[in-house]
Order: C-alpha cells, then structure tokens, then sequence
C-alpha cells in the first residue's frame, strides 16, 4: 500500500458519515496513539527535536562571542540558554508525568 492509499483510507475512515460521535473520536484517539507508538518506536520527532536544540545552542555561542563585551545581553543570552537546555521532547517528560499520575 503506498502512502496515498493509506491517507485516503484514514480520511474515509474519519469522515465517514454513518458512524457517531463516539465512534469518530475512539477512532481519532486511536490514531493517535499509532502515531505515538511509532513516533516513539522510531524517534522520529526526538532527533528532530535534538537537532533543533544543538542548532539552536550554535546559534547561542555565536551571540555570546558577538556580545561578550555587553553584560546586560550576556544576562538574556544566558536566560534563553537555559530555556533550551530545560526543554525537554515529550518521550522525556511523558513518562515522568505518568509516574507521579500513577502514584
């Protein structure tokens, strides 16, 4: 099956018109969760997130040695340093949260 097959058969699945509400959502919701499981069986959106961190720290250190001599910069460069550094992709936090749900 090629990947337009596969996108006309969940879009005639969702917009099929003589299943309910319920019905619709319980199907959403479980492809949703497909989804999740592949994405986090193939990390697809980790390494993407991890990229776009590195990248964004690169950019970071080039500030810094632009404006190594203005303090007041340094203080903000440092500040949304540390907002990369605490952002965290959702297979980190995820189960986290479902740790302390549990408890």
């Amino acid at each position: 099956m090629n990947p337009l097959e596969f996108i006309k058969h969940i879009k005639d699945l969702v917009f099929d018109s003589s299943t309910s509400w319920g019905t619709l959502i319980a199907k959403f919701i479980s492809l949703l969760e497909l989804l999740l499981i592949i994405d986090m069986s193939f990390n697809f959106t980790y390494n993407l997130h991890t990229s776009n961190k590195l990248s964004q720290l690169e950019k970071i250190t080039s500030l810094r040695t632009e404006y190594k001599t203005d303090s007041i910069k340094i203080v903000e460069i440092n500040r949304i340093e540390n907002e990369v550094f605490d952002k965290e992709h959702y297979s980190e936090f995820l189960p986290r949260i479902l740790t302390i749900i549990s408890l």
